[in-house]
């Protein structure tokens, strides 16, 4: 049975905008520091999660449209889409380590020593990113937001699996 998309469906961009202004309130110290207070998690990284759960019935919809037999060159426009701002975003992070001068705390948090964040970089160029921690790395906070395109990238090889 086919689904056929539509260009709009209205329930699921309310729920894309919930998703967005969730995330967006997480990452606000105003909106966090309540529940911090209070000793609780502050419930707004459900958006990311919720985000995610709408992109994927988005990509369901849209490859279910076109055909899983045009699932190469969905691959291929993500690819193209993604891939540039990635190697963009790590080759500055690279350059601001080789940059900057080490041994200060904040400094090095954002960007460590050249060997550390070349092994940050590669994991995120490898879309392992998300495992970092797991593989006993401390991920430099000026990359840290780039987990997601490990997530997204592994949730696009799932269907080729």
């Amino acid at each position: 049975m086919r689904v056929v998309a539509h260009a709009k469906i209205e329930p699921i961009q309310n729920l894309r905008g919930l998703a967005v202004l969730l995330t967006v309130l997480a990452h606000l110290p105003l909106t966090t520091a309540p529940w911090q207070w209070a000793g609780l998690p502050a419930p707004y990284w459900i958006g990311v999660v919720l985000f995610y759960g709408v992109s994927g019935y988005i990509i369901f919809l849209t490859t279910e449209k076109k055909g899983w037999d045009d699932l190469s060159s969905f691959y291929v426009r993500r690819l193209m889409r993604i891939g540039p701002v990635l190697c963009l975003s790590c080759s500055i992070a690279m350059l601001m380590a080789l940059a900057v001068p080490h041994g200060v705390a904040l400094v090095d948090q954002f960007f460590p020593p050249i060997d550390s964040m070349s092994r940050n970089v590669a994991s995120q160029l490898l879309l392992i990113g998300n495992f970092a921690p797991y593989l006993g790395m401390t991920v430099p906070l000026s990359i840290l937001g780039l987990w997601s395109n490990s997530v997204e990238g592994q949730f696009y090889l799932l269907p080729a699996a």
